[in-house]
């Protein structure tokens, strides 16, 4: 299935609507063209507007970026890419040859050394499953399975399947020493297709920091990370999706980031009710609620994060979040409309 994302540069909609990989493009005539994208950009001195796509995370992942010449631009996209490409191998918990896939099949009460990179990105995952009070838990790996037999079968996981899932999901019950990772109870599965997009398009950003390369975006299906504004912005317009194909706000992004979550495109519909895939690590269950959630921050790894233990938790846990996050902004979209909640001004 493709996603459709929707961005806004300067009153011109870009959708994104592409799949793979495609060369650097340039902007021509200060307009952009291809088979699925139009747009303008303004004129400057010294830098111009590049675009690269690449498949990534089962999706497609944007990287516009301002650079003085073509050269810099294609080797800094390149140098992300690269990056990028590493850290999902490493995180991916449906390659088979990843790194964590491989942790997830060494059994439990056996201390198992991991890269520094896995061992750092469970940190941050604990860190977040702790502070959001586990409704973000990336031990939730045996109800991501029993959710997708259910879309598969269109059948409800029976009370033993729950049981027996929920004996190995719990944040606590995994230990880091180091570089080494202990789970102490047998059947973990840990997954975090939660924080983990975020946290590799966090890594591409950095990548073109260093390459000198600072007025960038990155985008995905359903992140956002913006670098410095572009010439003569503010920063880059970000429209906000309302889950209904509308656009329910606009953002001015600048070294920040958005996360977007919602059950828009990935539910299993069982009886008549639908069910998403994002896990209520309280139940096993996916949730039922038609609220699409979009977390503005700092980082695209606490977006992410966020917007799923926002989407899981009930509605009343929401404003712990802006307790603990003071620089967070929540956008809401669901049958009642659109609410914008946080401190931060826009």
């Amino acid at each position: 299935m493709c996603n459709i994302k929707l961005i806004t540069f300067f009153g011109f909609v870009v959708v994104v609507f592409s799949i793979g990989y495609s060369n650097i493009l340039e902007s021509k005539k200060n307009t952009w063209v291809n088979s699925k994208i139009v747009f303008r950009e303004p004129e400057t001195d010294e830098l111009k507007l590049y675009r690269m796509d690449c498949g990534m995370m089962g999706t497609v992942v944007t990287i516009k970026v301002y650079a003085k010449s073509r050269e810099q631009a294609e080797s800094a996209c390149r140098k992300a890419i690269t990056e990028g490409k590493k850290l999902e191998h490493i995180l991916s918990p449906r390659d088979a040859c990843s790194e964590l896939v491989q942790l997830n099949c060494v059994p439990h009460g056996t201390f198992s050394a991991v890269s520094p990179e896995l061992a750092k990105a469970l940190k941050v995952a604990l860190d977040y499953a702790r502070l959001t009070d586990g409704y973000f838990d990336p031990t939730i790996g045996p109800y991501v399975r029993l959710w997708r037999h259910a879309k598969r079968t269109h059948q409800f996981p029976t009370a033993g399947m729950l049981l027996r899932a929920r004996e190995a999901v719990g944040y606590s019950k995994i230990s880091l020493c180091g570089d080494g990772v202990l789970k102490s109870v047998p059947n973990m599965r840990i997954d975090l297709g939660g924080i983990g997009k975020g946290m590799v398009i966090d890594a591409m950003g950095e990548v073109l920091r260093r390459e000198g390369l600072r007025q960038f975006c990155l985008s995905s299906t359903s992140d956002v990370l913006a670098g410095d504004a572009p010439p003569h912005a503010s920063g880059w317009k970000v429209a906000i999706d309302s889950g209904k194909g509308q656009i329910s706000a606009y953002v001015m992004l600048k070294n920040e980031a958005v996360s977007t979550s919602g059950n828009k495109y990935q539910y299993v519909e069982i009886e008549g009710k639908s069910y998403s895939h994002i896990i209520d690590p309280t139940t096993g269950i996916g949730t039922t609620s038609h609220q699409y959630i979009t977390i503005r921050s700092t980082s695209a790894t606490e977006a992410d994060a966020l917007a799923t233990a926002c989407s899981a938790c009930p509605p009343q846990w929401i404003n712990k979040i802006l307790e603990r996050f003071p620089r967070v902004v929540i956008y809401l979209s669901g049958e009642k409309g659109s609410e914008r909640i946080g401190r931060k001004s826009q």
